[in-house]
């Protein structure tokens, strides 16, 4: 029951574009990380007001005050039960989302921008009024 949530800048306007990312995201995640696809939920959060790096702004592509080429950055975290994943499983899905951000971003990519897996215990958190521990064999 994984949980992702994209926030990039620019933002994705072309809902076929957030569609596209989805899917390539949720086919990771199951190839990768083993997870089911009917419980993989994508959310993509709408245009963040601005985005800093270091403390300075990153200008929108077509500002006045950009210098040098058009810029983009993201944040991508997914959600998922603590140890339901091997350390080589993560470190191969944050590869590929990595990878699916770089293509699907126009702009020259930061570096700084970040791929995060938040392992949350099963008790603290579920799906359908559950928690993930309350579904472990007894």
């Amino acid at each position: 029951m994984p949980l992702l949530t994209l926030s990039t800048w620019p933002a994705l306007t072309q809902p076929e574009q957030r569609h596209a990312i989805a899917r390539e995201l949720t086919g990771h995640t199951e190839r990768l990380l083993g997870k089911k696809r009917a419980l993989t939920a994508v959310a993509v959060l709408a245009e963040p007001i601005g985005w800093t790096i270091g403390g300075e702004p990153v200008e929108p592509p077509g500002s006045a005050a950009e210098a040098g080429p058009a810029r983009a950055t993201f944040a991508l975290e997914i959600r998922i039960t603590a140890g339901t994943s091997t350390a080589q499983q993560k470190a191969d899905w944050i590869a590929a989302a990595w990878d699916t951000l770089r293509r699907a971003l126009p702009d020259a990519l930061v570096e700084a921008s970040y791929v995060s897996v938040l392992e949350l215990p099963a008790d603290d958190w579920g799906w359908g009024g559950r928690t993930q521990a309350a579904r472990l064999p007894r």
